[in-house]
């Protein structure tokens, strides 16, 4: 792993983070990208790194709950916006998905755990079938580097950090060229359909990928369960 924080700080921080996408206007983002640019342009000032990175990271943290809110099913995706954007109360969204509020404490639970493992650069089992996931991982990783690279920065950060930083990149790319590969290779077995239809198809059950695939639930399990075995090198977790 990159980071070792504590569940309730990852939990924290990407509430903090929600909270702050909602909050967000074009002002203070045009504002931003201005002191971002001029801090740029004197980053080999420390201070003024150190506020770029800062303003970047805050970017970054926007694409983040862009993707893993673009990857939720509807229901769970409405919930997000009714609590964090309007501010509703379990009680009220509850009405309005007709889903009690012990579910929806466990949706929230969920999402902001996917979000720290965003913002924590981790890729996982959870996300092996949200191509978009790990294409938007790949470039949000690209973004964090080439500052140090381009500018010979190094000397701003903690170097076995960035050496992880990079060492990921690299392991999601390898990632995401087998995905690749599968689409490609769809119709050249049983093993390449199945995980193919997965990957297009990665919020559905067992049982509707059966269908779309004509097979037995049991088949698509375990050739599901393959493939994670197969890209485990390559997960962060």
């Amino acid at each position: 792993m990159m980071h070792k924080y504590k569940p309730e700080l990852g939990i924290y921080l990407a509430e903090q983070a929600l909270k702050m996408k909602y909050s967000d206007t074009r002002e203070k983002q045009q504002q931003r990208t201005e002191l971002k640019n001029f801090c740029e342009l004197n980053s080999e000032n420390h201070n003024m790194f150190v506020q770029y990175l800062r303003l970047q990271k805050i970017e970054i943290n926007h694409i983040i709950i862009d993707t893993v809110l673009q990857s939720l099913p509807e229901e769970k995706r409405l919930f997000i916006e009714y609590k964090y954007k309007n501010n509703e109360t379990f009680m009220k969204i509850s009405m309005k998905l007709s889903v009690s509020t012990a579910q929806l404490n466990i949706w929230n639970k969920s999402v902001m755990e996917e979000i720290q493992d965003f913002m924590f650069y981790r890729i996982t089992r959870h996300d092996t079938f949200c191509r978009k996931k790990i294409i938007n991982m790949i470039e949000i990783m690209s973004k964090i580097i080439l500052p140090f690279e381009e500018n010979n920065l190094k000397q701003f950060v903690d170097t076995h950090w960035l050496k992880a930083v990079i060492y990921w990149r690299e392991q999601y790319w390898k990632l995401l060229n087998v995905i690749n590969d599968y689409l490609v290779q769809k119709n050249e077995s049983v093993h390449n359909m199945v995980i193919a239809t997965k990957l297009e198809h990665p919020n559905d059950s067992v049982t509707e990928l059966a269908d779309l695939c004509y097979v037995s639930p049991s088949i698509v399990s375990r050739h599901v369960t393959k493939f994670i075995h197969e890209v485990k090198p390559y997960l962060n977790e």
